[in-house]
């Protein structure tokens, strides 16, 4: 157990090894303990870690207000724990959610880590540069945008703060559009699905879930090697026919532009897709992704 603020501490497995450390971050709702059995094919040559995020069992969990899960925060406990166990510039290794605080990371301090491996976790959380719209992220940024407005001291920085929204709208205006467009036809929920979903949020997990999907940032710039593996299309566990095109048509609309993206807009990483993976690919695709970590490993030494 490492503390990483007064009040909280985080599991941090250490399966041994040596040389170079390697750390796993596991996704929402995810333990380091997910990486149990992965984590062995690295011990020969290098030493691996793991880290359970806060809200988690074993680690602590702390109330699922103000900035508790904020992504930088979230983040901030990765950097704590290197800092304590005298961890330096490992290769950060996580999956899906953890792609944020891997960002965050590399985004404000790029020197601490030696690069980073995203295992299906590229998404709007990881990258999101500003040329493309995202309601999710930019109804975020807004809203904290609109706060600054509201906290604002001095007519400068109250100016400052209502130049900062007006250069939001256009684009958050285009993104209400597209939600308008998307939602036009969908049917509305049954009530026994509605009431489950509401009675799925308001338990203790829901709400750190919430939390965490609230503290969303946008990162635009990751100034470290790396490797982003995308199970695309994603298993959906049909087999080969027309219904399985149809569910790989809808997954590649909707994660291959996420993919293409971050290709282009990270000149320093290598993208890798595997189709047909489960989002867990480092499971579903273990010998794939090993191989391709191992390479990309070896390529920083």
């Amino acid at each position: 157990m490492v503390a990483v603020e007064p009040g909280v501490k985080l599991e941090v497995l250490d399966w041994g090894g040596t040389g170079e450390p390697l750390v796993f971050l596991a996704g929402l709702g995810g333990t380091a303990h997910s990486f149990d059995t992965f984590a062995m094919n690295f011990t020969k040559d290098h030493h691996v870690y793991g880290i359970t995020r806060r809200g988690y069992p074993a680690s602590d969990v702390p109330e699922p207000v103000n900035d508790n899960y904020d992504s930088d925060r979230l983040g901030d406990d990765v950097l704590s724990v290197l800092t304590a166990l005298k961890i330096e510039r490992p290769v950060l290794a996580g999956h899906s959610f953890a792609g944020e605080e891997m960002s965050s990371i590399a985004t404000r301090f790029p020197n601490r880590v030696a690069g980073l491996i995203y295992l299906d976790a590229a998404n709007r959380y990881a990258f999101s540069p500003s040329d493309r719209g995202d309601f999710q992220i930019d109804t975020l940024e807004l809203k904290r945008r609109l706060n600054d407005v509201l906290s604002a001291i001095s007519p400068t920085e109250t100016r400052a703060a209502i130049d900062a929204v007006i250069g939001a709208l256009p684009q958050y205006e285009k993104d209400l559009q597209q939600q308008t467009r998307d939602w036009a036809h969908a049917p509305d929920m049954a009530p026994t699905a509605y009431a489950d979903v509401v009675k799925e949020r308001a338990t203790p997990e829901g709400k750190i879930e919430i939390a965490a999907l609230h503290g969303e940032r946008r990162y635009t710039q990751i100034n470290c090697p790396v490797l982003a593996i995308f199970a695309l299309p994603h298993d959906h566990g049909l087999p080969p026919g027309p219904e399985r095109d149809a569910a790989d048509a809808w997954d590649l609309k909707q994660f291959g532009p996420l993919a293409d993206s971050f290709e282009a807009g990270v000149p320093t990483a290598r993208v890798v897709r595997i189709p047909h993976a489960q989002h867990a690919v480092y499971k579903s695709n273990e010998a794939e992704v090993v191989k391709e970590m191992k390479a990309f490993l070896k390529r920083l030494n």
